[in-house]
């Protein structure tokens, strides 16, 4: 379904007031993280129940770790470099390399981003 973004105003009454100009920048930028993370990575991130099967999560992909104490655009940003498959065959845990280190997650703490596998 296609996103509706109303188009903002011609003259926003902030011309020739930075401070103005810089509060409604300021919040448009938390009004779209706000919307990014509460629409777009939860439908990312739905998960089925177990018994659902899908296909798990493979090395190379690309992912966003998440963080409950920073906002969504500030996670950290990294690719799966091993899965780690239960008895069942199931992947619940990944160890993932970031710019700076290498972290093992369970996969309720990522978010994997589309069509960026081995990208």
């Amino acid at each position: 379904a296609p996103i509706n973004v109303p188009e903002p105003p011609y003259n926003s009454g902030c011309a020739g007031q930075p401070k103005l100009r810089w509060q409604l920048v300021v919040t448009m930028r938390d009004h779209f993280w706000s919307r990014w993370s509460t629409e777009y990575l939860q439908h990312l991130q739905q998960l089925g129940k177990w018994r659902d099967r899908s296909a798990n999560l493979q090395p190379g992909t690309l992912v966003l770790l998440k963080d409950e104490l920073l906002p969504p655009g500030k996670w950290a940003l990294g690719r799966i470099r091993e899965a780690h498959p239960g008895a069942d065959g199931l992947v619940r845990v990944v160890t993932v390399d970031t710019a700076i280190s290498r972290l093992t997650r369970p996969i309720t703490k990522i978010c994997p981003l589309p069509g960026l596998r081995n990208a």
